[in-house]
């Protein structure tokens, strides 16, 4: 949690929620100035999705980790506030059993549509029911332990990595989400990574490096 106070905006009176979403667990805690109120772990999280992905698929694991990660979630527009659509999936992430060559135009476009499809089902449906689960933490601590509603919701881990996470999240809990940047106040070389590579990757690192430094200031 100590990450938290480098790349959250927290006020004393304003609830936050961190979500982290991992390989193997899903982690959610609530907090409110300094004191955590609520955690909670779940089982469905990053590998769950690899996963079913391979099974669906029968993809290795590389090739179905690199598919939830760069086609994930798609919108028709990335501007849009429509629905998610159904994505490409490039033929590049498939193994040979599903290259879709020497086939007639109509026919290949219809079997590869297939395939989209259910990648793309697979990464809604799982990660639709972690923000299920989300979504019944916020309300929860709203309604039985504070009265007041979770302000914004901070992510994560790996998994917040694919490709419109962020958006899908948001769009699901109806709360302000954004990928917590832990080094948005650190210099270094660090500080040149891609804002989401810093926080979906390095947050936990973080966190335990400035455990005694909390209050300090880095540098």
């Amino acid at each position: 949690m100590n990450a938290v106070h480098y790349g959250a905006e927290m006020t004393p009176d304003s609830p936050i929620a961190l979500v982290d979403i991992g390989s193997a667990v899903t982690n959610i805690a609530i907090m409110k100035g300094d004191t955590t109120r609520f955690t909670r772990d779940l089982s469905t999280a990053g590998s769950t999705i690899t996963r079913a992905i391979m099974s669906e698929l029968g993809l290795d694991e590389k090739s179905a980790e690199n598919a939830k990660i760069e086609h994930g979630i798609s919108y028709e527009s990335e501007t849009s506030s429509d629905e998610p659509e159904m994505m490409t999936l490039s033929q590049s992430n498939l193994p040979d059993i599903f290259q879709l060559t020497g086939m007639e135009g109509g026919v290949e476009e219809e079997a590869q549509d297939s395939i989209d499809q259910r990648v793309h089902a697979i990464c809604m449906q799982f990660l639709g029911e972690i923000v299920s689960e989300i979504k019944r933490c916020l309300l929860f601590y709203e309604n039985q332990l504070d009265g007041q509603p979770v302000e914004k919701v901070y992510l994560t881990g790996g998994t917040v990595c694919m490709k419109n996470a962020q958006r899908y999240i948001q769009t699901l809990l109806d709360t302000p989400t954004e990928i917590l940047d832990p080094f948005s106040k650190v210099g270094g070389s660090i500080a040149s990574l891609e804002p989401m590579l810093r926080g979906a990757t390095y947050t936990t690192s973080l966190g335990l490096a400035m455990r005694s430094h909390i209050g300090e200031g880095v540098s």
